[in-house]
């Protein structure tokens, strides 16, 4: 989803974990809401003014950095803020557990999961436009058979492993995007569901999403094994698909 022309992320961990995780921005309402499906624990240093009454209305367990900036938010030095905000794993459920969060939460996942003959075109190159501002991109690997994600033309990379970011489903779904105040802030409609694309295995699907659990599913579709991206855009005309690696 984007902001501004800004894109962001939340990152949902299930079962494997990276020793750190960051850096970590203020949260939005938006997010809330994605991440109420999972009954999660909630991390975010900052947050906007309707998201900040969200997370202290004990809504939703959560530890924000505005609360421990310093501490268990601790400032990369090789990197300029708000940009550089990062919590280490471990001391992260370690301060939850002390604070009487649960941190091994069981979560009903409706996706189906399929290695089978995915149909659909072919799709080696995915540019999504944020406002014609901001590219996120995804480029097919054959000998992988995953899709790199780039942003602006650069492959988006870990930054302690500098490894690039591989998605086995690229699920791009359309929910209506509405500005509520003068700081460009976005309510976005994920409750009714709506057109979207499955991508995976270097083909490309139109297909039906839905809200089940405050979960985005695809409807009658399967995923492949391994890890799924979600871009959540205001209109599928937003996205361009190439039947190869045209735009260089």
């Amino acid at each position: 989803m984007s902001e501004a022309s800004i894109t962001r992320f939340v990152a949902v961990y299930q079962s494997e974990y990276p020793e750190r995780i960051g850096p970590i921005r203020s949260a939005r309402e938006a997010f809330i809401d994605v991440a109420l499906g999972y009954d999660p624990l909630f991390i975010a240093h900052g947050f906007s003014p309707g998201a900040e009454d969200r997370l202290y209305s004990q809504e939703i367990d959560q530890l924000n950095g505005m609360d421990y900036d310093g501490t268990l938010f601790a400032r990369d030095s090789e990197r300029v803020a708000p940009h550089n905000s990062f919590v280490r794993v471990d001391e992260l459920l370690t301060t939850a557990s002390d604070h009487g969060m649960n941190t091994e939460m069981t979560v009903d996942i409706p996706f189906s999961f399929a290695e089978d003959n995915f149909q659909g075109e072919v799709a080696e190159q995915i540019v999504v436009s944020y406002q014609d501002a901001n590219y996120a991109e995804y480029r097919f690997n054959e000998n992988e058979d995953v899709y790199v994600r780039y942003n602006n033309g650069e492959p988006l990379v870990d930054g302690d492993t500098l490894d690039a970011y591989e998605v086995d489903n690229l699920l791009i779904v359309e929910a209506p995007h509405a500005v509520i105040d003068d700081a460009g802030r976005r309510h976005i409609d994920f409750l009714n569901g709506g057109d979207g694309l499955l991508i995976r295995n270097g083909k490309s699907q139109e297909i039906q999403w839905k809200n089940e659990n405050n979960q985005i599913v695809p409807v009658d579709e399967s995923l492949a094994l391994g890890n799924t991206w979600v871009n959540i855009v205001p209109s599928l005309q937003s996205v361009t698909i190439y039947s190869d690696l045209e735009r260089e």
